[in-house]
């Protein structure tokens, strides 16, 4: 986490979310390659609420080009996105 504090954090405009697939490096290093085919995973939640904390509410995409589900799959995750977008917004709010 201490990567992200080292970006420029205020100069975010908006945050793109996708699915990823786990595998690893040709030395056997863990490796993630973003493939848009698949939910988003908790821990990117987790780094997106993180983001948000010190950026505060700013656009947000979820990307989803490959293997796309039914819209109900979609929507659910445009809506755990907002959730997170709203409960930022009220705790800088208040």
């Amino acid at each position: 986490m201490a990567l992200l504090h080292s970006f420029p954090l205020d100069a975010v405009g908006e945050i793109h979310l996708a699915g990823h697939e786990a595998t690893t490096d040709n030395q056997d290093a863990p490796l993630l390659i973003d493939t848009h085919a698949s939910p988003v995973p908790d821990p990117v939640w987790a780094l997106y609420r993180l983001a948000l904390y010190q950026t505060g509410p700013v656009a947000t995409l979820i990307e989803w080009d490959n293997d796309v589900p039914e819209w109900s799959v979609l929507r659910a995750e445009a809506m755990h996105a907002q959730a997170e977008l709203d409960v930022v917004a009220a705790r800088r709010a208040a």
